[in-house]
């Protein structure tokens, strides 16, 4: 059982339940399905980005080369260098 101290006799069996090594003690695994959630957004946050007219037309020129939205091109190398940043910083 478990160290924790409730004052609610049903969470003890939670308690219990998360004091387990491994969750194959509490349930068959064979038994699982996957679960699609085709409807869930993933979580974004809108930002205000102030960029110097001739950068924004460059970028602009870049995303228009590439097929793709402006947006979704600054997306993308944001996401690379920030990979990449934290790499070299361990």
């Amino acid at each position: 059982m478990s160290k924790r101290k409730s004052n609610h006799a049903s969470e003890l069996p939670e308690f219990d339940l998360w004091d387990r090594p491994s969750s194959d003690q509490a349930f068959d695994w064979s038994k699982a399905r996957l679960n699609v959630f085709p409807n869930l957004k993933p979580s974004i946050q809108s930002t205000t980005i102030r960029w110097p007219d001739p950068l924004l037309k460059r970028i602009k020129l870049l995303a228009n080369r590439r097929n793709i939205p402006y947006q979704t091109l600054v997306k993308a190398v944001m996401a690379d260098f920030v990979g990449q940043e934290l790499r070299k910083a361990g």
